[in-house]
């Protein structure tokens, strides 16, 4: 059981991840500059805007609520790690995920029925 989920989990492709960035930028493609804090995908050594990389039609949703992330997660067909370099830490710290538009309202609706059930 446990080597058959070792595979499962090694043959699975690597995230994707987009980081948030610390000192204004320029994406590679369309030369968009990208203020402090907003996100870009490192493609190769080049650094795409959203909107170049075809993220931008996914919805942030930040860490803090496990079963919301659990439910939105499910009912994406695309989701994307976000992370911040932590100076003071010295390493990456995720920060939320990118989910579909449609999966975020999903997995609203369903935690709270989920919710409305139980009182």
């Amino acid at each position: 059981m446990f080597a058959a989920r070792a595979v499962e989990r090694l043959s699975q492709s690597p995230e994707r991840v987009v980081f948030e960035i610390l000192r204004d930028s320029e994406c590679a493609q369309c030369k968009t500059e990208l203020e402090r804090g907003e996100l870009l995908i490192l493609d190769g050594r080049e650094a795409l805007c959203m909107e170049c990389a075809g993220l931008a039609d996914l919805e942030f949703l930040p860490s803090g609520d496990a079963a919301l992330t659990r439910r939105a997660t499910r009912y994406s067909g695309e989701t994307v790690v976000a992370v911040h370099f932590s100076r003071a830490r010295k390493r990456y710290e995720r920060q939320g995920i990118l989910v579909e538009k449609a999966a975020l309202e999903r997995a609203q609706r369903a935690l709270g029925a989920s919710l409305g059930a139980g009182t």
